[in-house]
């Protein structure tokens, strides 16, 4: 711009309004740059308000989806879970159904075994025994209240009280009755069905029960609970209880006198004798005799 007040007006000073004018123009100036900073910072804030947005709103939809997925985890674990569980009571129910089915034929096997020995003529019948330790110790207590062709037993640390040795076992075998019986529920009535001293009254032959005192697998109070059931009921019943020994003995002495306990009981309760063929040729007496109640 050239001259815009070529002379003064009035008395006012031309190079004192020219420079008054470019003040003007400069504050203008800053005032627009100024301006043009704020719209960009509001651009900026514009622009971070909206990605703001943009993630909360991908959040959201993660969270959606997260929600969605674990509903459907948990559906899909609820039907295994239930799934599972039919599964595990058919197993069991089928063990339970196989170990009784097991049971019941070693009895029955060993009923039948020794009726076909009378039957042909192989054995006495008067003098017929069975014997058995553990498992094969309540094989024969079962026998002896499920039939009459033995006229004597022996059981050596054999299982009496079903109930009681799921309490009382060692933990390595806690869960030996559930393979023996399919079941080791306290309140399933099997274990009380099948549990040979709930029986005292079936048994009709004298019995040996031969227990070490320190056996943890089969406690010796299941032979002396078994022991004091029959002598109160009037049974013939014998107990020996061997010191120091476990679940299986291991002195030699405690293992021959096992053997003399077994022949004195059976020579007592088949009045056989006193004394062995070779005992009486040496006129000796025999080395160890069993203690027989109510034997008459």
């Amino acid at each position: 711009m050239v001259d815009r007040f070529p002379v003064v007006l009035r008395g006012y000073d031309k190079e004192r309004v020219d420079e008054a004018m470019l003040a003007a123009q400069n504050s203008i100036a800053r005032l627009r740059e100024q301006v043009k900073a704020g719209d960009d910072t509001v651009l900026q804030l514009q622009a971070q308000l909206q990605e703001e947005k943009n993630r909360k709103a991908n959040t959201d939809n993660s969270f959606a989806s997260l929600g969605a997925n674990a509903q459907q985890m948990l559906a899909s674990a609820e039907q295994t879970s239930t799934e599972l569980l039919e599964r595990a009571k058919k197993d069991a129910a089928s063990a339970r159904t196989e170990a009784q089915s097991q049971s019941q034929t070693l009895v029955n096997n060993a009923k039948l075994d020794a009726q076909h020995l009378v039957d042909a003529g192989l054995v006495d019948p008067r003098r017929i025994a069975i014997r058995g330790g553990s498992a094969g110790g309540f094989t024969v207590l079962s026998a002896i209240t499920r039939s009459s062709v033995f006229t004597a037993a022996s059981s050596c640390f054999g299982v009496t009280d079903l109930k009681r040795l799921v309490r009382t076992t060692h933990k390595f075998e806690s869960h030996y009755i559930g393979q023996l019986m399919g079941t080791q529920d306290l309140d399933d009535p099997v274990l009380d069905e099948r549990s040979p001293i709930n029986h005292i009254e079936d048994i009709g032959v004298p019995l040996l029960l031969i227990q070490g005192s320190e056996d943890p697998i089969v406690p010796p109070e299941q032979a002396t609970a078994m022991y004091e059931a029959l002598k109160t009921a009037g049974a013939p019943v014998a107990l020996e209880i061997f010191q120091g020994e476990g679940h299986g003995f291991r002195l030699a002495a405690n293992i021959r006198r096992r053997y003399e306990a077994e022949l004195s009981f059976y020579r007592q309760v088949w009045s056989i004798g006193s004394s062995c063929p070779e005992a009486e040729r040496r006129g000796e007496e025999d080395t160890f005799m069993v203690k027989v109640e109510n034997l008459h």
